[in-house]
């Protein structure tokens, strides 16, 4: 049976989609409507929905939940910009295929669009954000377009997650670095004893104080050096539409009632998506940000509230040392074929392949030190908290 496929664009028409967007199942938060209606509400970048519906014999069959955006794509060479070009952009978030993903012609029918859309000007150019590189939408993407349309030189991630076991302890005692963890918890518990507090805030009523307290510690971590991360008014409207369906939960950690670390995510299908986590870099030696997840991780294995974890985009020590699957992801940029977004593509593929080779030469440990050293200088510097109270 032929696929057909139309494009929802406003947002009656989004309504109009109805219980037939919750029923086709998405699997990402990023894919949920009411998540991608706070997104499309509250992003100044955002312009409109791009929702391709793909069909048939008149009944949906999958989707693929995409929105125009003006985004600013970069070029960098080791940490320096060394090009900016404003495009926009038909962005298909992540985990964007909803329904069928698996069917060859409903994946091949979903790409095709959404070139498209592209060709017919809709667009400067396609993103695909964090796509999963063995997935069919890749694949088909790969036979609708030619290399030189495509991005090259992929930044790719692995997207760690794991199936949690019915018990805390069990958990506890399949990680490798169990007694270093367990060293840690201990340590920060008798350096402040019952100045530490966990709070857990999931309450519709209690936006405000999540809000607050995430902020207090987000504003000094180095992500927002990056304009990356948790920002409490630019993630107003996704927080209070998660806490308004249930789903979004944060825990903030204080010492002397002052926030000093964090963790946030969203449960959703029986999975906890971990969204961001965070500390004061003065007390990065105290392993703030494992004694926040271990923690967490005990309360959602205790209530059952989750069989698996998601840990999000981006690789990090303790993802893997977490993880025990997943897979690999990339964002991907399809450039329209005309002179402009084609002449980008160009430009910054020489400037990210010059990066690349220069990684390569200097050496994984090196860059690596490198790194470290750029992030302490996001940070503010400030004078460690004292292990014992101020009189």
């Amino acid at each position: 049976m032929t696929v057909a496929v139309r494009v929802a664009r406003t947002h009656e028409e989004l309504d109009a989609l109805g219980e037939v967007w919750l029923g086709l199942q998405p699997q990402s938060i990023d894919a949920l409507p009411d998540v991608f209606g706070a997104v499309l509400d509250g992003r100044d970048e955002v312009q409109a929905a791009h929702v391709v519906v793909a069909e048939r014999d008149g009944a949906p069959v999958a989707l693929a939940v995409g929105r125009i955006e003006d985004r600013t794509a970069e070029a960098r060479f080791g940490y320096a910009t060394l090009h900016r070009a404003r495009l926009k952009t038909l962005t298909l978030v992540h985990g964007g295929v909803v329904g069928e993903a698996q069917d060859p012609e409903v994946i091949d029918a979903l790409a095709a669009a959404l070139v498209a859309a592209v060709d017919a000007r809709e667009a400067d150019a396609l993103f695909f954000h964090k796509l999963a590189l063995d997935s069919p939408l890749h694949q088909a993407v790969l036979r609708a377009v030619p290399p030189r349309r495509r991005q090259r030189f992929l930044a790719v991630d692995r997207h760690w997650t794991r199936e949690l076991p019915d018990s805390y302890d069990t958990f506890l005692s399949s990680l490798k670095r169990r007694k270093h963890l367990k060293y840690y918890m201990r340590r920060l518990d008798k350096e402040y004893g019952d100045r530490v507090t966990l709070t857990r805030l999931r309450r519709p009523e209690q936006l405000e104080t999540l809000l607050t307290d995430v902020e207090a510690v987000a504003h000094r971590t180095y992500q927002r050096g990056l304009d990356a991360g948790f920002h409490a008014e630019r993630d107003r409207e996704i927080v209070r539409t998660g806490l308004a369906a249930g789903r979004y939960n944060a825990w903030v950690l204080s010492i002397d009632g002052a926030p000093v670390a964090f963790e946030y995510g969203e449960l959703h299908g029986g999975t906890y998506f971990l969204g961001g986590k965070g500390y004061v870099p003065e007390m990065a030696d105290k392993s703030l940000g494992n004694y926040v997840a271990l923690h967490v991780l005990a309360q959602l294995i205790g209530e059952g509230s989750a069989q698996r974890i998601d840990f999000g985009f981006g690789d990090a020590d303790y993802k893997r040392s977490f993880g025990d699957g997943g897979w690999d992801e990339a964002d991907l940029t399809v450039y329209a074929r005309r002179a402009r977004p084609l002449a980008i593509n160009a430009l910054h593929s020489a400037i990210v392949g010059a990066d690349r080779t220069a990684r390569r030469v200097a050496g994984r440990d090196r860059v690596a030190k490198i790194k470290s050293r750029w992030r302490s200088r996001r940070v503010p510097t400030m004078t460690s908290l004292s292990s014992e109270p101020s009189s």
